[in-house]
């Protein structure tokens, strides 16, 4: 589904530091009231991300959504769905149950840059990690080789 895709667009550009929480917040009210121009072709157009940087990222996309066969909606949950947008996009938009997105009245404002703290990374999950070996052990902790099952 393309608005999942867009969605995690979004999430990693933030992730990343691409683009700050306020100009997302921005782009993504204005994506949902008017779909025909996406996400990252908003963040582009509006100087808030280069071009390389959006190229980098759709890459990311869709590696991620090939990680789970072709299937934006769940390589979304996998991400932490729901909740994960709504931390990302400071509540600014929510998910329908249609499947398209719809802005929160009056949700769009200024912030200070750093105001809200880090963005907190993808939800871990059991069973995420399959262990592989211990890599190295020193007097602090341990360096573990693992495979993250949801990002391949």
């Amino acid at each position: 589904m393309e608005r999942d895709r867009s969605l995690l667009f979004g999430i990693f550009a933030v992730q990343l530091k691409k683009v700050s929480p306020t100009e997302l917040m921005e782009m993504a009210s204005a994506w949902a009231v008017e779909p025909s121009l996406g996400l990252a072709d908003r963040l582009v157009k509006a100087g808030a991300m280069s071009e390389s940087d959006r190229i980098l990222l759709e890459g990311f996309v869709d590696d991620a959504v090939r990680a789970h066969d072709g299937d934006a909606t769940a390589t979304m949950e996998a991400f932490g769905g729901e909740e994960q947008v709504h931390q990302t996009f400071r509540g600014t938009i929510v998910l329908t149950e249609l499947g398209g997105i719809s802005t929160v009245e009056g949700s769009v404002e200024k912030l200070v840059p750093g105001e809200l703290g880090d963005v907190s990374a993808v939800r871990e999950t059991p069973g995420r990690y399959d262990y592989i070996l211990e890599y190295a052990r020193g007097g602090m902790g341990r360096v573990l080789l693992v495979h993250d099952g949801h990002l391949g």
